[in-house]
């Protein structure tokens, strides 16, 4: 199987490909415009070639991890929970920085003492990625499957992923390089007006650069729709809960060469600062006012 891609070989070389959530043995090149449109001119020109994989596999043990910050109530029978959740596999920790967010944002709310949060902090730092729809593939090596008394508290979630991205160009004669903004980032929300107004507010107050706040469940303002949930963020909506979720887009991070310097620290701090004050307002916030509300968009 062979993918061309329209990116210089600089921008694509190193990208990282997820094997999900099988794995069918089949020799796989990405190639690049200049690479790719050779091959293409000879396929239309009926040449042939063989493609061989080489390639060694091994078994490796990976964690789901999961950790609470208290509330008032926790351990009591009313303890309601907030739940964190993001990804820990990634390409370069440029992409894979979510448990990082995550973690700037438990920092944050530890500042306020116990008895004045009134939910719990549940976080999940889960080790399968990229695989909206089919986590049931590894339903056996899923903790949460095995014990579903993990989401009976949850009354509403969030998911943190791909911060502190900065935009990378790839032009043609050129090499790949920074434009110097940082990349076009989304903030994801229930269908639930006082959360959309939330959501806008915390954007506003925090000054997150280049972000839209985009909610699927309802058309935007010209009626068309606002698009899916993307990763992990969407599982408030298969939980039935009030969410939010954030991630950058993709123009250096795929690549494993992505190193530090595709990563922007204040860009980062910002972020971690928007969904914090968001979780603030869902901790204690009436869950019965952020309840999602029906709308033609499904």
């Amino acid at each position: 199987m062979l993918f061309v891609i329209d990116l210089s070989y600089q921008a694509l070389s190193g990208t990282y490909n997820f094997g999900v959530p099988k794995r069918y043995d089949t020799p796989t090149l990405l190639l690049d415009r200049s690479a790719g449109a050779q091959v293409l001119a000879a396929a239309r020109q009926g040449k042939t070639a063989t493609l061989r994989l080489i390639a060694q596999t091994e078994d490796a043990e990976t964690y789901q991890l999961f950790g609470y910050l208290p509330g008032r109530n926790y351990g009591k029978p009313d303890d309601e929970q907030l739940m964190l959740i993001t990804h820990t596999d990634g390409p370069s920790i440029s992409q894979e920085n979510g448990a990082l967010g995550i973690l700037g944002m438990v920092h944050y709310l530890s500042k306020i003492p116990q008895a004045e949060r009134p939910r719990t902090l549940l976080i999940f730092l889960d080790n399968r990625h990229y695989m909206p729809g089919a986590e049931l593939a590894f339903k056996e090596q899923d903790y949460a499957s095995k014990h579903p008394e993990i989401y009976r508290r949850i009354v509403a979630a969030m998911g943190i992923e791909h911060l502190g991205q900065m935009e990378h160009l790839d032009e043609p004669g050129k090499p790949l390089h920074p434009s110097g903004l940082v990349e076009l980032s989304t903030v994801w929300i229930s269908n639930n007006s006082r959360l959309v107004d939330l959501a806008i507010k915390c954007v506003k107050q925090n000054g997150l650069k280049r972000v839209q706040v985009q909610c699927p469940g309802r058309p935007g303002i010209h009626g068309g729709a606002q698009g899916p949930w993307y990763g992990l963020g969407g599982i408030a909506r298969r939980l039935r809960v009030p969410g939010a979720s954030t991630m950058g887009s993709m123009t250096a991070y795929w690549s494993t060469k992505a190193r530090i310097d595709a990563f922007d620290a204040n860009h980062f701090v910002t972020q971690v600062a928007t969904m914090s004050q968001i979780a603030g307002e869902l901790m204690v916030g009436d869950m019965a006012q952020f309840r999602a509300q029906e709308s033609s968009a499904g």
